[in-house]
């Protein structure tokens, strides 16, 4: 399941998905941010934090990972991606996972420019309440401009 605002890229990941042969991928127009849009797909094998956690605040990141206890299934994954920008906050990242109840099973060499990382499930599954607010989106733009120190 996808959640995304731009209606554009609804429809490219529809067709994509239908390209693919993948016919229960959902592709949902709405804000991302908003628990009740994951209900009906909770709790999943796969969670994707893709091109988010660089948008957000520290205390963000740390919010977004403890709701993985609502969204990831008991051994289920959870697949993120990070620019590596000083200070790196790819390891602490890591530690906000391990200290949520999860493994790390993967994660990229330090020298490139962007950190992925796998990390999986090993408790059970907590209630995700409808109406939770997963992330506040500030942008990537107003953290590195100052606008929103990324760390407060």
């Amino acid at each position: 399941m996808l959640v995304e605002l731009d209606e554009r890229n609804v429809l490219a990941a529809r067709a994509a998905a239908e390209r693919a042969g993948l016919p229960g991928v959902q592709a949902i127009a709405g804000d991302a941010a908003d628990a009740t849009h994951y209900l009906p797909a909770v709790p999943a094998d796969l969670v994707l934090l893709c091109g988010i956690l660089g948008n957000l605040t520290l205390p963000g990141v740390a919010r977004l990972v403890e709701h993985c206890t609502q969204l990831c299934n008991t051994g289920g994954s959870v697949v993120w991606t990070r620019h590596r920008e000083q200070p790196d906050p790819v390891p602490w990242i890591c530690d906000r996972f391990d200290e949520s109840g999860f493994e790390r099973a993967y994660l990229s060499d330090p020298a490139a420019d962007h950190g992925v990382g796998r990390h999986r499930f090993l408790k059970d599954p907590q209630p995700l309440p409808p109406g939770t607010s997963l992330f506040t989106f500030v942008g990537h733009d107003r953290l590195i401009n100052g606008a929103a120190p990324w760390w407060t």
